[in-house]
């Protein structure tokens, strides 16, 4: 068993923040913080997404839908679908990764 405490998850920087939580041989779990102002560009995932944001407010920009990220609020998306992010405030989610991306990347 892991227990992951919540400042374990708040990880803040220059640039937008990713922690590896958990993995296992199915999945990546991972923290992922953004100041304010802060973004990730359009990118495409091996793997489906799901994330779950913890605190904050941000914009999850795909297939050509917006959707505002507060807390509470969960988002899918499939794998390869091009997605971005914006942070309107700090923001800290989790974001699971199935498969984990290095088996995704070379399935076996």
């Amino acid at each position: 068993m892991k227990v992951v405490q919540p400042a374990e998850m708040r990880a803040f920087g220059d640039i937008p923040q990713r922690r590896p939580l958990v993995e296992t041989e199915e999945m990546r779990l991972l923290s992922l913080c953004l100041r304010a102002g802060q973004a990730l560009p359009p990118h495409a995932a091996p793997s489906d997404l799901t994330l779950h944001c913890l605190e904050g407010r941000g914009t999850f920009l795909a297939e050509n839908q917006s959707v505002e990220l507060t807390p509470g609020v969960l988002v899918h998306l499939p794998r390869h679908v091009q997605h971005s992010l914006v942070a309107l405030e700090d923001l800290v989610c989790l974001q699971v990764l199935t498969p984990h991306p290095r088996r995704a990347q070379n399935p076996s």
